[in-house]
């Protein structure tokens, strides 16, 4: 892999996270100010709706990605071509399948909502928002997942920061315009309607793709085996707002997103970081040289864990004072939940610092092994809602996910320790027990700032550099007293890629 390729894949989708949280930030705020927390969290029961979809995915994605490590290695560009053939044809009936979950939801949906809204606005707002994601399973995820496989994701992020910065744009001078918010919705949905026919024009002009091919055995060897995965992503990511319709209301969603925005703008931060590096392992893995393929997992490992720290650290001290600028001026709800705010980031935290392990299993193709390490703790997260949301609500969602984040990531951990490196899992509990003693001195040392009232963002991001500054003079201090070499090596990166 061309040193310059991992540089763009790791510095686009880090462009593109920060455009997304940018972005995530106002147009939440205008929807608050301007159409109030019912709306809001209207517009965010519907998102979670649609994206259940996703669950019909049956993590095909994941391996349609490790399918096309071996023959984009060996420029087999007639088994890429099937294999692109097989995931177009699987994925277009997910298309034909979001259409009619999409009408069965128009029908269902408004029995579900407790607020008062017309059945026509109801229906008309849940098909707007369908239409961008029927046209993302139809035309493009296929084409999204070959250029992450063959190192070229970075130009999928780049026609996605594009689209994210024009729909702001458009959004925001609508409203200026006091347009409704089904005029916004359709808006957006052309908007987003671009980025599918973007990649398609890409695809096409760079790889040889043969779409007339035919095949008699399926080209997807493990199509059906990363289920387990994927139903434990959908299930860690879109239920929360789903249980929350049911046995709470709006206003209590509209809360839980704000906060959400946050955390998920965070947690994909992390994730863009790594986003380069999947593609890699996997292909190392694919000629089993498991030397090098351990010694980039171990200093990836560190990295990952050494930068969630940092990260989720800071959050969960800032959270709520960005919050309380944040919803400056709306009274309709109260958004000032240090307990949830502060758990809900500790818990999703977890699930980053799963990520190294994560990768290798996907990267490994290791899905059917795997299947229990990923549902049982998804399963687990959906009881503890249903038992705790009625009784302490946003506070019963949080604690739930803490609780099967964290088991997710130890079961993962000690998979790939045990039976794929074979390495003492005590190594790993040094790490954790790192990770927590920088996390525990950070809070400790901060604890008064999560209930302090800031006036302005200005106050809040001086804020935010004394926190930041602070924490990561913290973590280098820890880390380097437990993994020296690593921060050694660290700086000697660094001082070679500025030099």
């Amino acid at each position: 892999m061309k040193s310059s390729r991992l540089i763009y894949n790791t510095i686009s989708p880090l462009f593109f996270q920060l455009t997304t949280i940018i972005c995530g930030f106002i147009l939440p705020r205008l929807l608050l100010k301007n159409f109030g927390s019912e709306i809001n969290g209207l517009v965010s029961s519907i998102s979670q709706y649609l994206a259940i979809i996703g669950f019909l995915e049956f993590g095909i994605g994941s391996v349609v990605r490790t399918a096309f490590y071996k023959p984009l290695a060996e420029n087999d560009y007639d088994g890429l071509s099937r294999i692109v053939l097989s995931s177009n044809a699987f994925f277009k009936k997910i298309a034909y399948l979001l259409l009619f979950y999409t009408f069965s939801l128009m029908i269902v949906y408004p029995f579900i909502v407790r607020e008062n809204f017309s059945w026509l606005f109801l229906d008309t707002l849940i098909f707007v928002m369908a239409t961008s994601i029927f046209c993302q399973y139809y035309f493009g995820i296929t084409d999204q997942i070959l250029l992450n496989a063959a190192q070229y994701g970075y130009i999928q992020y780049n026609i996605q920061s594009f689209a994210m910065i024009l729909n702001t744009i458009c959004c925001y001078i609508l409203i200026l315009l006091d347009s409704n918010i089904l005029i916004i919705k359709i808006v957006s949905a052309i908007v987003f309607i671009i980025r599918p026919i973007c990649l398609r024009l890409y695809i096409n002009k760079t790889f040889n793709i043969n779409r007339k091919i035919s095949y008699h055995n399926e080209p997807i060897k493990q199509k059906w085996n990363g289920l387990s995965q994927h139903f434990s992503g959908v299930i860690f990511d879109s239920s929360a707002v789903i249980i929350l319709t049911f046995l709470s209301t709006l206003s209590f969603i509209s809360i839980y997103s704000i906060y959400w925005i946050i955390i998920l703008g965070i947690k994909r931060l992390v994730i863009s970081l790594t986003d380069g590096i999947t593609s890699y392992m996997g292909q190392i893995y694919a000629v089993k040289d498991n030397d090098r393929l351990r010694s980039i997992f171990d200093y990836t490992e560190w990295l990952v864990h050494f930068f969630s720290v940092i990260i989720f650290s800071s959050t969960t001290i800032l959270i709520v004072p960005f919050i309380q600028v944040y919803v400056d001026g709306i009274h309709d709800a109260n958004y000032i939940v240090p307990f949830f705010g502060c758990s809900l980031v500790l818990a999703y935290m977890g699930q980053c610092l799963r990520l190294p392990y994560h990768i290798l299993i996907l990267s490994s193709g290791l899905f059917k092994e795997t299947r229990l390490i990923y549902s049982l703790p998804a399963i687990l997260y959906l009881i503890l809602m249903f038992l705790f949301t009625p009784k302490f609500n946003l506070i019963g969602i949080s604690c739930s996910a803490f609780f099967s984040l964290y088991i997710q990531l130890f079961w993962n951990a000690r998979y790939v320790y045990n039976d794929i490196f074979n390495k003492n899992f005590i190594l790993f509990l040094k790490q954790i027990f790192v990770d927590f003693v920088c996390v525990i001195i950070s809070v400790y040392l901060f604890y008064s700032t999560i209930y302090l009232k800031l006036d302005n963002y200005f106050d809040w991001i001086i804020l935010a550099n004394k926190v930041l500054f602070s924490i990561v003079i913290i973590t280098f201090s820890v880390n380097f007293a437990f993994y020296k070499n690593y921060v050694n090596y660290f700086f000697s990166m660094v001082y070679k890629y500025l030099k």
